[in-house]
């Protein structure tokens, strides 16, 4: 295990640093993916994310969060991980109650649809999922073992003229 990785497992034993990173990081990771069109994250090794722009169920409020995200087919998976705590993150619930919403994938914008894999769609891709970002693993044993939810995110096309 490197010096990185120990330091990594280190603080998200941390119920401090978790509660502390919940709060700042993603404000962090909105503007360094503004600043830098996506190719800085505050998580070195993270894998590439995304800006997901959703409204807010309660406020109607646009609400922005940056996203880890893996290229598949037509779209685009996230996971709902909640950095391993109990219950379903806010953009997921801002997602369920309207599906539509814009992301931000290095300097262009979209429309997107979101789609909630069902338990057969999510175990078919959750081994590739936890490839590609092993700290998801992690989060899945802190969260109890409850199944992370994976989010479909299709851009919307266009109508034809």
């Amino acid at each position: 295990m490197s010096v990185i990785e120990g330091l990594r497992r280190r603080a998200m034993d941390s119920p401090g640093f978790v509660r502390w990173a919940r709060r700042v990081l993603p404000r962090l990771d909105v503007r360094l993916h503004r600043w830098t069109g996506g190719r800085l994250t505050s998580s070195p090794g993270a894998g590439r994310t995304l800006l997901l722009t959703t409204t807010g169920r309660r406020s109607g409020e646009p609400r922005t969060t940056p996203l880890i995200y893996t290229r598949k087919q037509d779209g685009y998976l996230v996971v709902g991980s909640n950095w391993g705590a109990g219950g379903r993150p806010a953009w997921l619930l801002n997602l369920l109650a309207e599906p539509t919403a814009t992301i931000e994938v290095d300097a262009a914008r979209r429309p997107v649809v979101a789609h909630l894999l069902d338990e057969g769609e999510r175990t078919a891709v959750w081994a590739e999922l936890v490839r590609g970002w092993p700290l998801y693993g992690e989060l899945a044993e802190r969260a109890g073992g409850r199944p992370l939810p994976v989010v479909r995110l299709t851009p919307i096309r266009p109508a034809p003229d």
